[in-house]
């Protein structure tokens, strides 16, 4: 049969995200796509990438690693999917708690600014979230600085929260 490129592609792309983000990773069905449809290599290191994501948004640091180790990604496209995942890991639907975040930031070798403005991002997910609990985990546990907390975009973030609990009636003055 001889089908489309593209859709070959597209196909593959979602199975090799499986692959990447399932229960467990699965490289041997992933090098078989790879190498079985001929892909390009920036789609499977884009695939990759994306897994990288998931799994340091859940926290799960083996996962990524092995990713990495298996597929030779360069390095600022690891970096890249350190930032993106630890945003999501950081943000309300992140299954991620302070000690993996912090084990993550370690691994990664990640600099104080890239740290800075993911755990700025956080800070505003959560507030916009109403997730006070998790601001306060963010701000403790990664240590931010006071510029950070105090800064135009978090205080914003935080008045706009007050706002909208204000306007619902759901602010506990108590």
């Amino acid at each position: 049969i001889d089908l489309p490129k593209e859709m070959v592609n597209q196909v593959a792309k979602h199975d090799l995200f499986k692959c990447f983000c399932g229960n467990n990773v699965d490289f041997d069905y992933a090098f078989r796509i790879e190498h079985g449809l001929d892909l390009p290599k920036e789609m499977v290191n884009q695939a990759a990438k994306e897994g990288m994501i998931y799994w340091i948004s859940k926290g799960n640091i083996n996962a990524t690693i092995e990713i990495m180790k298996k597929f030779d990604l360069p390095k600022e496209m690891v970096n890249q999917a350190a930032k993106e995942g630890l945003i999501k890991a950081i943000s309300p639907q992140g299954e991620a708690d302070i000690d993996k975040i912090l084990k993550i930031i370690n691994k990664f070798s990640l600099s104080d600014d890239i740290v800075n403005q993911v755990a700025k991002e956080g800070l505003m997910s959560n507030l916009a979230n109403g997730s006070v609990r998790d601001v306060i985990m963010t701000k403790d546990g990664l240590n931010l600085s006071t510029e950070i907390v105090q800064s135009q975009e978090v205080q914003q973030a935080a008045k706009q929260r007050f706002i909208d609990d204000l306007s619902r009636g759901s602010f506990d003055f108590g």
